[in-house]
């Protein structure tokens, strides 16, 4: 059998240094988390917008190239 490696301590995310460090109040926090997840509901209400208008465009652009075809063939 082959030998057990050790294991790898977790790796920790650094804190940044006391001079970049901003305090913010829960309220603060609190705040931003629900403009986050309003800005998030906006961006999925606008994904589904777009993708509607995609899927319109196509079917759009199908009849046009059926009617293309239909005014060759005169």
């Amino acid at each position: 059998m082959a030998p057990k490696r050790p294991k790898r301590p977790k790796r920790q995310t650094r804190r940044p240094p006391p001079e970049r460090r901003l305090d913010v109040t829960r309220l603060e926090y609190q705040t931003l988390l629900e403009l986050a997840h309003g800005n998030q509901e906006r961006i999925l209400r606008l994904e589904m917008e777009a993708a509607i208008q995609f899927k319109r465009t196509v079917e759009q652009q199908a009849e046009l190239d059926i009617l293309k075809k239909a005014m060759i063939r005169k």
